[in-house]
């Protein structure tokens, strides 16, 4: 019993660093002008652009909690430092390179909005059972 604890702990663990490593970088969303920075230290940035043109951005941190499902690969807490406010995200990474072997999936992608060949993350509010709305991001 001891084993098999160990073993799930180490695949658990060695998968979950998989996943925060694919989350490392910068994630633009589709529909509005903001994007997410991961950085390997657990933290990152958020920017946006206001209505009067400014532009600003937050600093936060993140992690990274695995349970595996049809339609998820986890969830994604982010704590943004400025506005003591924390969003917690159920999440799917789909690869880019499943994108190109199924076109399929580009068919949720808002109208006017064209893939520029990288990675697709899709999250929204974890309390949902069944979302109706999610943010839809895309690698650079």
């Amino acid at each position: 019993m001891k084993k098999l604890l160990i073993a799930l702990l180490f695949f658990g663990f060695s998968f979950g660093q998989d996943i925060e490593s694919k989350l490392i970088g910068t994630w633009k969303t589709l529909k509005v002008d903001q994007s997410y920075i991961f950085l390997k230290n657990g933290t990152g940035y958020y920017s946006f652009t206001t209505d009067d043109g400014e532009d600003r951005d937050h600093k936060f941190s993140w992690s990274v909690l695995l349970s595996l499902t049809e339609i998820s690969d986890g969830t994604l807490i982010i704590d943004i430092d400025k506005l003591d406010y924390q969003m917690v995200l159920t999440f799917s990474l789909l690869k880019k390179e499943l994108i190109k072997e199924n076109d399929g999936i580009l068919k949720y992608y808002p109208k006017g909005v064209n893939w520029n060949g990288g990675d697709i993350l899709i999250w929204w509010d974890s309390k949902l059972k069944s979302p109706s709305t999610y943010t839809m991001l895309e690698k650079y």
